[in-house]
């Protein structure tokens, strides 16, 4: 099949940033199927633009490993204005590109990936009108994420647009693809057929678990002096869902556990206030670095010795979640602190690889007593579960059904 795949904030696995979309194409192109994203060059994880144009180009194709990209020149942003800019900009080069693509190929499936619902629309209206199947990924609830994070109130004028453009690509879509396994009650709520949903949560790349390529020589440098220490590795976004004040008052406490060690790796708009709290309290055990393209992220986490991640209690995560940083640190069989309120973090927890608690100083214990811990059993886990091999066989299937129902 050809799959055309339509995400504004896609990257390649050698930028920052969650690399779901190009692991998912890999996988689909390796068994047989032909597969182009379409994405913004201007990395919204770091704010860096990652491609260079031709004078008056605003698109350029490159193939990684056999999968497509289509990049659009959209403009720069530090605000938000600046970033609608940056939407609106998206959204007309998409329209004008997929037209002019259709011209040169015709594809079996359209897949509209959102946060923002403008990509998924495009995509709808343009695969209505030329009779092209259509799949709506919705990868976070807008604007069911701002309302349960109290940012907006569902009667806000914007939440109630919003909604009704949800509820319309529910209805629309020919399959509606979650990263949240209970995910399918809310589509239910809104009136979307049940039948239509997929489940397909992240996962990770096992080729780059393979074949990780050598760290950075800042990294290098960090891990060369915490030789013979315990590390305990964060890796992702640093906003404020990401709680990470949480590992600083972990290091904080466990300041004279001089075998222990607290690794921050990532961006974003927190991590300025978490480098004060570091400098306030003189802590020489956590150590904060900057984001790393996603190819780096297993030879990281081979040095490290436990992951972290830290959950604020919010009513969404009663649909589920689908972090990213969790499958890479199954995969590579990492015991982790979970600092979080939550009882129950769904069917992950199956992994037992989890050691939660919202008090700090029983993630301390955790630390400093795990034993026993089964990282072979973790990492079955993770490649039976989640590795995109298997979780691409499970859009393939949903996807050849299709076509034989025609």
């Amino acid at each position: 099949m050809n799959i055309w795949l339509l995400n504004h904030y896609a990257v390649s696995p050698n930028s920052t940033g969650g690399t779901r979309h190009f692991d998912l194409a890999e996988q689909l192109v390796k068994k047989g199927h032909i597969v182009t994203i379409f994405a913004s060059s201007f990395n919204h994880f770091n704010r860096k633009e990652t491609q260079t144009y031709k004078s008056r180009n605003f698109y350029k194709t490159e193939v990684i490993n056999g999968v497509r990209f289509v990049w659009f020149k959209t403009p720069q942003y530090k605000n938000t204005l600046e970033r609608l800019l940056n939407i609106s900009c998206f959204g007309l080069f998409l329209q004008k590109s997929l037209k002019y693509f259709l011209t040169l190929e015709r594809p079996d499936l359209i897949i509209g990936s959102s946060v923002h619902p403008l990509t998924a629309l495009i995509g709808l209206k343009f695969a209505k009108k030329n009779n092209i199947k259509f799949y709506f990924e919705e990868r976070d609830l807008w604007p069911q994420t701002f309302v349960d994070f109290g940012l907006i109130k569902p009667t806000n004028p914007l939440a109630k647009i919003l909604y009704k453009i949800e509820k319309n690509l529910y209805l629309q879509s020919d399959k509606i693809i979650f990263l949240f396994e209970n995910a399918y009650l809310y589509a239910q709520s809104k009136g979307a057929n049940i039948e239509k949903i997929i489940y397909l949560p992240n996962g990770f790349n096992p080729n780059r678990n393979i074949n990780n390529q050598r760290l950075d020589s800042g990294l290098e440098k960090i891990f060369k002096r915490l030789d013979g220490k315990k590390i305990c590795t964060y890796i992702g976004s640093m906003n404020l869902s990401n709680n990470l004040e949480s590992i600083v008052e972990l290091a904080k406490i466990m300041r004279n556990e001089e075998n222990y060690h607290f690794l921050l790796i990532g961006n974003g708009n927190t991590k300025k206030a978490l480098i004060e709290l570091v400098k306030t309290d003189s802590l020489n055990n956590i150590t904060i670095y900057d984001s790393v393209p996603k190819s780096s992220v297993p030879a990281i986490l081979k040095k490290s010795h436990f992951g972290f991640i830290s959950i604020k209690s919010s009513p969404l995560y009663k649909w589920g979640m689908s972090m990213n940083k969790l499958y890479d640190y199954l995969s590579e069989g990492l015991p982790i602190i979970c600092y979080t309120d939550m009882e129950d973090l769904g069917e992950i927890e199956k992994s037992r690889a989890f050691y939660k608690s919202s008090d700090i100083y029983e993630l301390k214990d955790f630390l400093l007593t795990i034993d026993n811990f089964n990282s072979q059993f973790v990492k079955e886990f993770a490649y039976k579960h989640y590795s995109w091999d298997i979780l691409s066989d499970k859009l393939i299937e949903v996807m050849e059904n299709d076509k034989k129902n025609d």
